[in-house]
Protein backbone atom coordinates (compact mmCIF):
# COMPACT_ATOMS: atom_id res chain seq x y z
CA UNK A 1 0.00 0.00 0.00
CA UNK A 2 1.09 3.08 -0.68
CA UNK A 3 2.20 5.65 2.31
CA UNK A 4 -1.39 7.14 2.62
CA UNK A 5 -2.01 6.85 6.13
CA UNK A 6 -2.64 3.69 8.74
CA UNK A 7 -3.87 0.73 6.95
CA UNK A 8 -7.38 1.06 8.99
CA UNK A 9 -8.33 4.59 7.63
CA UNK A 10 -7.35 4.45 4.18
CA UNK A 11 -9.58 1.05 3.97
CA UNK A 12 -12.88 3.32 6.19
CA UNK A 13 -12.09 5.98 3.31
CA UNK A 14 -12.22 3.73 0.30
CA UNK A 15 -15.76 2.90 2.12
CA UNK A 16 -16.41 5.75 2.09
CA UNK A 17 -16.24 7.12 -1.42
CA UNK A 18 -17.40 3.91 -2.92
CA UNK A 19 -20.88 4.60 -0.87
CA UNK A 20 -20.64 8.37 -1.42
CA UNK A 21 -20.58 7.70 -4.97
CA UNK A 22 -23.38 5.22 -5.07
CA UNK A 23 -25.14 7.26 -2.99
CA UNK A 24 -25.43 10.20 -5.39
CA UNK A 25 -25.57 8.03 -8.10
CA UNK A 26 -28.64 6.78 -6.85
CA UNK A 27 -29.90 10.16 -6.28
CA UNK A 28 -29.64 11.09 -9.70
CA UNK A 29 -26.90 13.75 -9.06
CA UNK A 30 -23.95 11.90 -10.13
CA UNK A 31 -23.98 10.40 -13.63
CA UNK A 32 -22.10 8.04 -15.45
CA UNK A 33 -19.31 11.07 -15.92
CA UNK A 34 -18.86 12.36 -12.51
CA UNK A 35 -16.35 10.92 -9.45
CA UNK A 36 -15.89 11.81 -5.89
CA UNK A 37 -12.24 12.36 -4.37
CA UNK A 38 -11.06 12.20 -0.66
CA UNK A 39 -8.06 13.51 0.72
CA UNK A 40 -5.90 10.09 2.35
CA UNK A 41 -4.75 11.07 6.09
CA UNK A 42 -1.01 11.64 4.94
CA UNK A 43 -2.44 14.90 3.07
CA UNK A 44 -0.36 13.87 0.13
CA UNK A 45 -3.03 11.75 -1.97
CA UNK A 46 -5.92 10.98 -2.56
CA UNK A 47 -8.61 7.85 -3.39
CA UNK A 48 -10.61 8.84 -7.13
CA UNK A 49 -12.54 5.90 -9.21
CA UNK A 50 -11.31 4.58 -12.28
CA UNK A 51 -12.98 5.62 -15.49
CA UNK A 52 -14.26 2.44 -16.62
CA UNK A 53 -15.84 1.54 -12.67
CA UNK A 54 -19.66 1.88 -12.43
CA UNK A 55 -20.76 4.57 -10.29
CA UNK A 56 -23.66 2.73 -9.59
CA UNK A 57 -22.12 -0.21 -7.61
CA UNK A 58 -18.50 0.79 -7.73
CA UNK A 59 -16.29 -1.08 -4.50
CA UNK A 60 -13.64 -0.10 -2.56
CA UNK A 61 -11.64 -2.42 -4.54
CA UNK A 62 -12.05 -0.30 -8.02
CA UNK A 63 -10.45 3.19 -6.47
CA UNK A 64 -6.63 4.76 -6.99
CA UNK A 65 -4.42 6.26 -4.96
CA UNK A 66 -3.36 9.50 -6.18
CA UNK A 67 -0.62 11.79 -5.46
CA UNK A 68 -1.25 15.73 -5.28
CA UNK A 69 1.35 15.56 -8.77
CA UNK A 70 -1.18 13.58 -9.91
CA UNK A 71 0.84 10.23 -10.26
CA UNK A 72 -0.56 7.00 -9.86
CA UNK A 73 0.49 5.45 -6.64
CA UNK A 74 -2.10 2.40 -6.56
CA UNK A 75 -3.97 1.56 -9.07
CA UNK A 76 -6.87 -1.75 -9.56
CA UNK A 77 -5.79 -4.10 -11.70
CA UNK A 78 -5.08 -2.92 -15.48
CA UNK A 79 -8.05 0.20 -15.01
CA UNK A 80 -7.52 3.50 -16.09
CA UNK A 81 -8.27 6.81 -14.36
CA UNK A 82 -10.70 9.16 -15.12
CA UNK A 83 -10.08 11.87 -17.58
CA UNK A 84 -10.16 14.99 -15.15
CA UNK A 85 -7.91 13.73 -12.42
CA UNK A 86 -6.11 16.82 -12.72
CA UNK A 87 -9.22 18.40 -11.00
CA UNK A 88 -9.19 16.62 -7.30
CA UNK A 89 -5.30 17.18 -6.89
CA UNK A 90 -5.07 20.66 -8.05
CA UNK A 91 -7.81 21.90 -5.76
CA UNK A 92 -6.55 19.82 -2.59
CA UNK A 93 -3.18 21.48 -3.25
CA UNK A 94 -4.66 24.91 -3.26
CA UNK A 95 -6.80 24.62 -0.45
CA UNK A 96 -5.23 22.28 2.55
CA UNK A 97 -8.77 22.41 4.12
CA UNK A 98 -10.70 20.61 1.19
CA UNK A 99 -10.59 17.28 2.10
CA UNK A 100 -13.22 15.88 -0.81
CA UNK A 101 -14.19 16.42 -4.24
CA UNK A 102 -17.01 16.00 -5.89
CA UNK A 103 -16.63 16.64 -10.08
CA UNK A 104 -19.70 16.23 -11.70
CA UNK A 105 -22.51 17.64 -14.63
CA UNK A 106 -25.32 19.52 -13.01
CA UNK A 107 -27.76 20.12 -15.74
CA UNK A 108 -27.95 23.65 -15.27
CA UNK A 109 -23.92 24.08 -15.55
CA UNK A 110 -23.82 21.66 -18.79
CA UNK A 111 -26.40 24.03 -20.15
CA UNK A 112 -24.69 26.90 -19.76
CA UNK A 113 -22.06 25.35 -21.81
CA UNK A 114 -24.01 25.23 -25.25
CA UNK A 115 -24.10 29.32 -25.28
CA UNK A 116 -21.40 30.05 -27.62
CA UNK A 117 -20.95 33.86 -27.88
CA UNK A 118 -23.57 34.69 -25.19
CA UNK A 119 -22.55 36.64 -21.66
CA UNK A 120 -23.31 34.70 -19.21
CA UNK A 121 -25.32 37.07 -16.54
CA UNK A 122 -26.02 36.25 -13.00
CA UNK A 123 -29.79 35.76 -11.93
CA UNK A 124 -29.66 35.18 -8.17
CA UNK A 125 -29.36 37.85 -5.36
CA UNK A 126 -26.40 36.02 -4.52
CA UNK A 127 -25.00 36.44 -7.51
CA UNK A 128 -23.00 40.12 -6.59
CA UNK A 129 -19.94 37.87 -6.21
CA UNK A 130 -19.85 37.56 -9.97
CA UNK A 131 -20.63 41.49 -11.14
CA UNK A 132 -17.92 41.41 -12.61
CA UNK A 133 -18.36 38.21 -15.16
CA UNK A 134 -18.95 34.69 -15.30
CA UNK A 135 -15.57 33.31 -16.31
CA UNK A 136 -15.59 30.14 -18.48
CA UNK A 137 -13.20 27.16 -19.20
CA UNK A 138 -12.23 27.93 -23.04
CA UNK A 139 -12.61 23.74 -23.33
CA UNK A 140 -15.44 23.04 -21.51
CA UNK A 141 -15.93 19.74 -22.66
CA UNK A 142 -13.04 18.60 -20.80
CA UNK A 143 -10.81 19.83 -17.72
CA UNK A 144 -7.19 17.02 -18.16
CA UNK A 145 -4.51 19.60 -17.27
CA UNK A 146 -3.09 21.18 -14.39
Amino acid sequence: MADGGSNYAVENLKVQVAACTRLLNNEGILGYSGHVSARLPDGQSLLIQSFDASRSDLTPEELFIVDLDGNILERPSDARPVNEVEIHPEVMRARSDVNAVLHFHPGIATLSTMVEGLDLVPMKNHAYRWASGISTHPESWRINTA
